[in-house]
């Protein structure tokens, strides 16, 4: 096969394997943020305002210090308000941090591995029914992972080079994806690996990645100085306690690993035994097929002795470990995390889990039928992985039914006759229907009503308490609203 198809093949095969998430809604903080651009318009506030609000507030409030992410956040959520639109969004990034991974692995390793690790690092893409990188949080996982893969692209092109200017770009390309997200912080020492890796010497690997380590040092001195001077003592407190440090730490990285959202279930969402397996999780096996064909031609294709397995090994684990640990150290994630579920950071995780399989391809490549094995393997982690996605997507449909039956109602005048000003209430528990104060930085579902009815409301918690009640009637798939008590703003409809 062609080595320019094989782009083309990750990424048909990528969208595959992901492709339920296109049918979701608006998700975990998703549900909150698609509120945006109402509320913004509601209360006569300004982009810049709100994210200036949100900077203050995480970085005094919780000691975080993330600009990159409050701006890339509220310019997603305030330019794609329709939910199709922003999930091929997530879709797209996705994609090409992929292509972007198998072009970093091909500048570090040759071409035909970059191939098979991008193929590998397909059939890892799990989607889970908990805080999840495909399925929401506005790309910014992607947009990280993307900034971190072309700076270390930059690198290699220092490493074969030297140029001064191609490492300022490989700093500065780090430093952005570090002043988005802390998961980021101990990349650095990826970049020293990857020259001792090219045969750099240790002190010329140091020299050479020198710029990156900076930048981790000075990132977690700020977050260290942060916390001295503004001790957190919320859910984003440090906890250095060992044992549930290490119980965080071995949840957030074994949830990286191949098919252990499924295995552990910790949502009770795939059931026991045979008949669950098959009504849970329906294999497609023309997917099996097509994968596992795809990746025996990119086994074949890596030249006898043209790698290592170590350096991809190295390079693997540390990337899972430097992604993994910061997340560990949190007393939130101490106290969330379950067998199964991995924080945001797991995104960036498979990637490093990508090498060690390719590393483990390489090591008993020679074995008679390794390849066919190795193959088939990875065509069935695909295809199990497509159907628990797709089980995802089954199990957050009625969210998206009623979200959708929401805007229809709004749009056909659900509140007619509702004056600005109305306390209003669901008698349906949707958490995307929070009150006043609830939402991230504030915002509320009172955008929703105006950005779908034009009307300034003030969602409230008490029923007994609201001028306007509105329910979800899920097996008619419709919205009602009735006057609260003593109040007749809106007939029932």
């Amino acid at each position: 096969m062609p080595a320019k198809a094989y782009p083309f093949l990750v990424a048909l095969l990528g969208l595959v394997v992901i492709a339920p998430a296109l049918g979701t809604g608006w998700y975990a903080d998703d549900a909150y943020y698609w509120a945006l651009p109402g509320w913004l318009a509601a209360r006569h506030e300004s982009l810049p305002a709100i994210m200036q609000h949100a900077f203050a507030l995480w970085l005094f409030g919780n000691a975080r210090f993330y600009p990159g992410l409050v701006v890339e956040k509220f310019l997603v959520f305030a330019t794609f308000t329709n939910v199709l639109a922003y999930k091929w969004l997530l879709v797209v990034l996705t994609l090409i941090t992929l292509e972007l991974f198998r072009r970093c692995v091909a500048a570090y390793a040759g071409v035909p591995i970059g191939n098979l690790a991008a193929l590998v690092a397909c059939a890892l893409l799990q989607e889970r029914a908990y805080h999840d990188a495909i399925l929401a949080y506005n790309g910014m996982p992607q947009v990280v992972a993307i900034t971190t893969l072309l700076s270390l692209l930059a690198f290699a092109g220092v490493l074969a080079h030297c140029r001064r200017r191609t490492l300022i770009a490989a700093a500065l390309l780090y430093l952005l994806a570090a002043l988005t997200y802390e998961a980021v912080y101990g990349f650095g020492v990826v970049y020293v690996l990857l020259a001792r890796a090219r045969g750099r010497s240790w002190a010329d690997a140091l020299k050479v990645s020198a710029p990156m380590l900076a930048i981790s040092v000075a990132c977690f001195a700020l977050v260290g100085a942060l916390h001295v001077l503004m001790p957190v003592a919320g859910p984003y407190a440090l906890r250095l306690a060992p044992q549930p440090f290490a119980r965080a730490a071995f949840d957030q990285i074994s949830a990286a690993f191949p098919l252990v959202y499924w295995w552990a279930d910790p949502n009770v969402i795939f059931g026991r035994g045979i008949d669950a397996f098959v009504s849970y999780t329906p294999l497609r096996p023309l997917l099996l097929l097509a994968f596992a064909f795809v990746a025996w031609l990119a086994i074949r294709a890596v030249p006898a002795g043209s790698l290592r397995p170590m350096p991809l090994v190295g390079v693997g684990a540390l990337t899972i470990v430097v992604l993994a640990l910061p997340v560990a150290t949190l007393a939130k994630y101490q106290d969330e995390l379950r067998l199964g579920w991995g924080y945001l950071p797991v995104f960036g995780e498979y990637f490093g889990v990508a090498l060690l399989i390719v590393a483990l391809v390489l090591a008993v490549r020679r074995v008679p039928g390794a390849p066919i094995v190795w193959a088939l393997l990875l065509g069935a982690c695909a295809a199990l992985t497509q159907a628990t996605n797709a089980r995802v997507a089954q199990v957050l449909a009625p969210d998206h039914d009623a979200q959708r039956a929401f805007v229809w109602a709004l749009r056909g005048g659900l509140l007619r006759g509702v004056p600005d000003g109305a306390t209003i209430a669901s008698a349906t528990p949707e958490p995307w229907l929070e009150p006043d104060g609830a939402g991230p930085e504030g915002i509320s579902s009172s955008g929703l009503y105006f950005a779908y009815a034009g009307v300034r409301v003030h969602p409230i918690a008490d029923t007994g308490a609201a001028d306007v009640i509105v329910r979800y009637d899920a097996t008619a798939g419709r919205w009602t609203c009735s006057p609260g008590p003593g109040r007749a703003y809106c007939s029932p409809r």
